[in-house]
């Protein structure tokens, strides 16, 4: 990973020394596709304050994309709004030699999608990092921000394995603020067909809202507890009629080890039809699916006891 200083030494470096920086002779022809749609990520050291952070950079050859640096810029709008602990940090972005950039919160971990084991994480380890990346959507949500690609890729999970484990949402390139439609052209579905809501394969900007976030996250906590997709690989236009017409086979169906209540949150958050997803009271929006996760055990001391004692009082 190549480190580098910023501000000062980015923005210091030439045009021949940012173009060697990012020579996609040395990436591999996938690290080059994914280089033109989302940009290259480098660990890099800021001077004041003192910190490692992750520098994500576009490619020249990724500027004559359409809609490329709109989505870069938008993307850094949107996070640099969010400061949520469940949410990676932007610190800053910029523009240099033409080239956006965007200075992230480095986080010390594994993305999720490398956590997964085939036969699904263990339950209540889903169901704990499911309500945290529910509670980064909720905050996004409550200001006026939604995801659009919330997948296993897109969250990072701070020191898997130990009790401090925390997964938190990263890559919002796809997301716009609720009032934002300039971008999103009618009719081009944007996500993950493999996570992907029934709307966003409609490819309608007026039908997306915060229950489409809903769904993907649903397909997400999915994927943690059974190991696999909802959907199965297939030709995509197969895959985009099968998100349409076809319900999702139950998770118990493939791991029957999966409680009844984990398994009716992440139904519920995945029906075809968006109004479904509410939650039980009349008219609310399930814009986040914590309220519905089993709740982590944690051992109770005086201090919790009386923090109980004091909230139902």
């Amino acid at each position: 990973r190549a480190r580098l200083k910023v501000p000062e030494a980015w923005n210091a470096l030439t045009e021949e020394e940012v173009d060697k920086l990012l020579d996609k002779e040395r990436l591999t022809r996938e690290a080059v596709r994914r280089a033109e749609q989302h940009g290259i990520v480098f660990l890099a050291d800021q001077d004041s304050p003192a910190r490692q952070v992750a520098l994500k950079v576009l490619p020249a050859v990724s500027l004559p994309r359409a809609g490329t640096l709109e989505r870069f810029r938008r993307e850094a709008d949107n996070i640099g709004k969010l400061q949520c602990d469940f949410i990676v940090r932007v610190h800053m972005a910029g523009i240099h030699l033409e080239r956006p950039f965007i200075a992230m919160e480095f986080i010390d971990g594994k993305p999720l999608s490398r956590l997964i084991p085939p036969e699904g994480l263990e339950a209540r380890r889903a169901a704990t990092l499911g309500r945290q990346i529910a509670l980064g959507l909720s905050y996004a949500h409550s200001r006026g921000i939604l995801h659009r690609d919330v997948k296993p890729d897109n969250v990072m999970v701070r020191t898997p394995g130990t009790p401090e484990e925390r997964a938190l949402l990263l890559d919002f390139g796809l997301s716009r603020g609720t009032e934002d439609e300039t971008v999103t052209q009618a009719g081009r579905p944007l996500g993950t067909p493999l996570y992907m809501a029934p709307e966003q394969v409609r490819g309608n900007p007026k039908e997306i809202d915060e229950k489409t976030d809903v769904f993907c996250l649903g397909a997400t906590i999915y994927h943690m507890l059974t190991g696999q997709p909802p959907r199965e690989r297939q030709p995509v236009e197969l895959l985009m009629a099968s998100v349409l017409f076809v319900d999702p086979e139950p998770p118990r169906a493939r791991q029957p080890g999966i409680p009844r209540q984990l398994e009716r949150v992440v139904l519920r958050a995945m029906a075809r039809n968006s109004e479904d997803r509410r939650g039980k009271r009349s008219g609310q929006r399930r814009t986040s699916v914590a309220a519905g996760m089993p709740q982590p055990r944690r051992r109770r001391t005086s201090t919790t006891r009386a923090t109980a004692a004091k909230e139902a009082g």
